[in-house]
């Protein structure tokens, strides 16, 4: 999922990304996780003492966030104004690329959000109508990419016990 926002952050700097190797790389990440999905509810099913499903809700939470990314390519794809808005989302979404980890609760990329809105309305308002409909399309992602960052703060709150379970069950297994 980096490279895919990697990929969605260089589009926004230049426009000159290709959307088709974007909407082709979160589909070979929506497979990937299909699959591991597939696998965690096998794993879930031949638990039989202590059932936990964090594997199956983390790969179930991660194919919302894929599917939130896909639906932001429309507005994506229609961006075609160069402002300092573009910017700034770019800057957050390779920040987020950077950060994409199990453990980032996505509270602090969250609050940056908040900063963006206020950004977004303390900025001067847009001259003509190309700077208006891209200002909107912005706007239309960066709330999309705040469910996008939802998604992962919602399963941590739901999880925390799960998520450091895990954490240590990964930092105890001997290294092969």
């Amino acid at each position: 999922m980096r490279q895919a926002l990697e990929y969605m952050s260089d589009y926004l700097e230049d426009s000159q990304g290709d959307i088709g190797a974007i909407r082709q790389k979160l589909k070979q990440i929506d497979d990937s996780l299909k699959q591991l999905q597939e696998q965690a509810l096998t794993d879930y099913g031949n638990q039989f003492i202590q059932r936990n499903d964090y594997c199956v809700q983390y790969s179930q939470m991660r194919l919302n966030q894929v599917h939130i990314l896909q639906q932001m390519l429309l507005p994506l794809q229609n961006i075609h104004l160069q402002t300092e808005q573009n910017t700034v989302l770019a800057r957050l979404y390779y920040q987020t690329a950077e950060e994409f980890d199990e453990q980032n609760t996505g509270a602090a990329l969250l609050a940056d959000i908040s900063v963006l809105y206020r950004y977004f309305q303390d900025t001067v308002l847009p001259k003509s109508r190309q700077e208006f409909e891209s200002r909107a399309l912005l706007y239309q992602l960066l709330i999309q990419f705040e469910h996008f960052l939802q998604e992962k703060y919602d399963f941590f709150i739901q999880h925390p016990l799960n998520v450091i379970i895990q954490l240590m069950q990964r930092t105890m297994q001997p290294n092969d």
